[in-house]
């Protein structure tokens, strides 16, 4: 029995060891998990933790602003769960488990030495875990600001960008965006020669010749020059860091469009010379070939440049091809050049005296040509153009509406703005559009104006804006067959032109544009709309509704009152052709039973058998209800 009792006791004692080691295992374990899943830098804690560590970071917090239960997050400190302006986190599960295991255990032990001793033990740990939490809530505070001052530095920015982009000029949909030609070096200034001549406009006789020599094209016009004349030296010969230049200026003119540099050149020479002697006329000739070999040659000698710096496969074979077109090109302008001077050694033409005027330049070439308007196109456009001091929106309609079916080039566009509001004006516009190209030469204006549309306009705008008083904005009456919304739409239209600006947008042009709608209606229809409550607050939709409605009854009710009235006329007519009839048939019964007159002398006894006295009439009954009269 004794043996018996002592196992049983040695079988609880181990059983009792067995569950304290159980319980120091769970807690170790717990707290290893919390170590491994969420530490950063250790901490070690007091002797009633045991040799276990555990970090500052371990208490992790889920949002309680996106109501999300303890259990389903695991918002760390600078995630995008932390929490919003502030919002207080609460405690993760692992968390709670370690408060619940700290506060529930041996909570038996209340009594003597041993229970205050647990006291102040559990005292001291739930203080360290409240000490874990109020960190984490600074760490997630803090994040929280991170966040916030990284949100404002983004709209900052975004801002700025918006700010940059509205002020760059926008490029067109179907074209690349346009690069700026390069900064050229300044010209000196040279005040002791002589100063710069002014704009100069020319008339002068054209003739186009084909290839061999017969005349294709003849005619008259008009071209404006800008000489600027310099004390340097005009013959300078170009070295490689020149052709260098040249050449990348070359690429830019092609990726951003219009004429060939040579052509260019071309009109710039022409420029240059101004108005020449008729009889240095079969010198030039002669120096043209000669002079059209030399710049081949040096466009050869660009290309194989550019082929020695190429590194792509690509853009050396275009080089290539280039170098190919190029001998092919000198050795035509070489056959061409003995063909011609074999001509002129068999025949010789004579001089003969041509006026001193200055052909202007014509170009044929790359699918495009440059033909400057004659005077007489001038003087129509102009007749048919607004004053442009009244507002630039108008005049740019009505320009676009005149030059339907033309492409306008630049110097078209200089010239007929130079000759309303004259050449300096035309330069600040110009500049303030920031075509800079464009101002005192005409080497460029052989460019398409809509390349360069949005720009001027805006200038032109800014220059000249839209100052009209609404009572001067004259609105045309709705007609008497036109449609109600043809109307409207067209008062609209009306005002666009004239303001260029769209009157739905402010609420005092709204008003002012739907009072002349009104007026222009007839006075019928304006007293049946004056009776809708809120008329002149109703979108356009629903106001045209309106407008369209009450016409088209007035219009009803007016043809019917139409009706009405030709229908009694017609009535009446007739009434009046049936009167005359009877008034002709008793005419004739009266004509038919009078005998012809006698001429007997009359007779008092005639007298007495025609006397006759009168006889009284039979007296008249009369019936009427509730009693007899008689007369």
């Amino acid at each position: 029995m004794r043996r018996r009792k002592k196992k049983k006791k040695k079988k609880k004692k181990k059983k009792k060891k067995k569950k304290k080691k159980k319980k120091k295992k769970n807690a170790t374990v717990a707290l290893h998990r919390l170590q491994n899943t969420f530490s950063r830098r250790s901490v070690p804690l007091p002797s009633c933790f045991g040799p276990v560590y555990v970090t500052v970071h371990f208490l992790t917090y889920s949002v309680s602003a996106c109501n999300v239960a303890p259990h389903c997050s695991l918002g760390k400190p600078g995630s995008d769960t932390a929490g919003h302006d502030g919002a207080r986190g609460e405690l993760h599960p692992w968390c709670m488990f370690v408060d619940v295991l700290v506060s529930t255990y041996k909570a038996d032990q209340r009594k003597g030495n041993k229970g205050d001793q647990r006291k102040e033990k559990r005292r001291v740990e739930l203080g360290i875990l409240q000490l874990f939490e109020n960190e984490g809530q600074k760490l997630i505070q803090a994040s929280i600001e991170k966040r916030d001052k990284g949100m404002e530095e983004i709209e900052r920015t975004t801002k700025q960008t918006e700010k940059l982009l509205t002020v760059t000029d926008p490029t067109f949909s179907h074209m690349n965006p346009v690069r700026r030609q390069p900064r050229r070096e300044e010209v000196k200034k040279h005040t002791k020669v002589y100063p710069q001549l002014p704009v100069m406009s020319q008339e002068g006789y054209y003739m186009i010749k084909n290839q061999e020599n017969q005349i294709t094209e003849k005619g008259q016009v008009e071209t404006t020059i800008t000489m600027y004349p310099s004390a340097d030296k005009k013959t300078k010969r170009a070295g490689w860091a020149d052709l260098e230049d040249d050449c990348d200026q070359e690429e830019e003119y092609m990726e951003r469009g219009g004429y060939d540099p040579k052509v260019k050149q071309i009109l710039a020479r022409a420029e240059r010379q101004g108005e020449g002697d008729p009889t240095e006329d079969e010198a030039s000739d002669e120096e043209d070939p000669q002079r059209a070999i030399k710049e081949v040659e040096i466009d050869i000698d660009r290309r194989l440049w550019d082929l020695k710096k190429a590194t792509q496969p690509e853009k050396q074979r275009m080089l290539i091809s280039r170098l190919e077109e190029l001998h092919i090109q000198k050795e035509d302008i070489q056959r061409e050049e003995s063909r011609h001077s074999s001509i002129k050694n068999r025949l010789r033409s004579r001089k003969q005296s041509t006026p001193k005027k200055m052909f202007p330049v014509i170009v044929r070439g790359q699918d495009l040509e440059y033909k400057p308007l004659q005077s007489t196109d001038m003087s129509n456009i102009l007749e048919k153009l607004p004053i442009i001091q009244d507002g630039a929106h108008p005049w740019i309609a009505k320009l676009e509406e005149v030059m339907v079916g033309t492409q306008a080039a630049m110097g078209d566009i200089k010239r007929l703005l130079a000759n309303l509001v004259g050449i300096h004006t035309m330069g600040d516009i110009l500049r303030k559009a920031g075509l800079d190209r464009y101002v005192g030469t005409a080497v460029n204006d052989s460019e398409l104006f809509a390349a360069n549309r949005g720009p001027f306009c805006r200038a032109l705008k800014e220059t000249f804006p839209t100052n009209v008083h609404p009572d001067n904005i004259f609105i045309e009456p709705l007609g008497p067959t036109e449609n109600p919304r043809a109307y409207v739409s067209r008062t609209h239209q009306t005002w666009r032109n004239i303001t260029g600006n769209d009157p739905d947008l402010t609420r005092m042009d709204q008003s002012v544009l739907r009072g002349k709608i009104l007026m222009g209606l007839p006075v019928p229809v304006r007293s049946k709309l004056a009776e809708v409550v809120g008329l002149g607050n109703l979108e356009r939709n629903v106001y045209t509704d309106h407008i369209a409605h009450q016409v088209e009854l007035y219009r009803k009710r007016d043809l019917d009152i139409k009706g009405q009235e030709q229908e009694t006329l017609r009535k009446l007519n007739q009434l009046q052709l049936g009167d005359n009839k009877k008034a002709e048939k008793k005419q004739a019964l009266v004509m038919q039973n009078q005998a012809p007159p006698t001429q007997l002398e009359p007779t008092p006894e005639a007298y007495q058998a025609q006397y006759q006295p009168p006889q009284p009439s039979p007296p008249s009954i009369k019936r009427n209800p509730g009693r007899t009269e008689v007369k």
